[in-house]
């Protein structure tokens, strides 16, 4: 397949469905292997469900593969889409992706956990963080291309420009006057505050 540049968006509705036929292909052999009993109550169905876990969707799994090829725009620009599916697929082959339970189990497993949206929210977290944390060593070597650096140097730099990034915060909220400074060296909350 050729190359694309869309949204996440537009990646889940052009090439979604066929993510989803490929997740079905690789589940339907796992199925096959259990013999179509449940993984949760040990009965014998007609039919197993494939329950993504809640800590891998498969949407979380298509965003996570997809942050390396994330522009700065947001976009996505995909050489070769063939690599990223065949990437994705090979990610549902886990054994820490699924269940296989029966649609009774399925239904109780996916209302048992309140929390799954905030698994969610905590996962595009962790994404985000992880592609900061990217562009930021990115930009430490772009800005001296001949340089040489170990992970302990890269490291140092990162953790001294964060210093200066919560510092630079801290001075900004006192002197938005959401703090107070009343001893040297120490912030309090300005209690004036509502």
């Amino acid at each position: 397949m050729a190359e694309i540049s869309c949204t996440l968006e537009e990646f889940h509705n052009m090439i979604g469905p066929r993510v989803r036929n490929d997740v079905a292909t690789v589940t339907k052999q796992k199925k096959n292997q259990l013999g179509l009993v449940c993984q949760h109550c040990n009965n014998k169905v007609s039919e197993l469900d494939a329950a993504h876990k809640h800590e891998s969707s498969r949407k979380n799994i298509i965003e996570s593969i997809l942050e390396d090829y994330k522009t700065n725009d947001g976009k996505y620009i995909i050489p070769h889409i063939q690599k990223v599916l065949d990437k994705i697929k090979e990610y549902h082959k886990s054994k820490d992706v699924f269940f296989f339970l029966c649609k009774e189990c399925h239904r109780k497993y996916d209302n048992s956990n309140n929390n799954h949206t905030q698994n969610n929210e905590n996962f595009k977290n962790y994404a985000q963080n992880a592609y900061d944390l990217k562009q930021t060593i990115l930009t430490v070597f772009k800005e001296n291309p001949e340089g040489q650096y170990s992970p302990r140097m890269i490291f140092d730099i990162i953790q001294q420009r964060n210093t200066k990034y919560y510092a630079d915060t801290l001075w900004g909220l006192w002197k938005q006057e959401f703090l107070i400074h009343p001893q040297h060296g120490y912030y309090q909350w300005n209690d004036r505050i509502k």
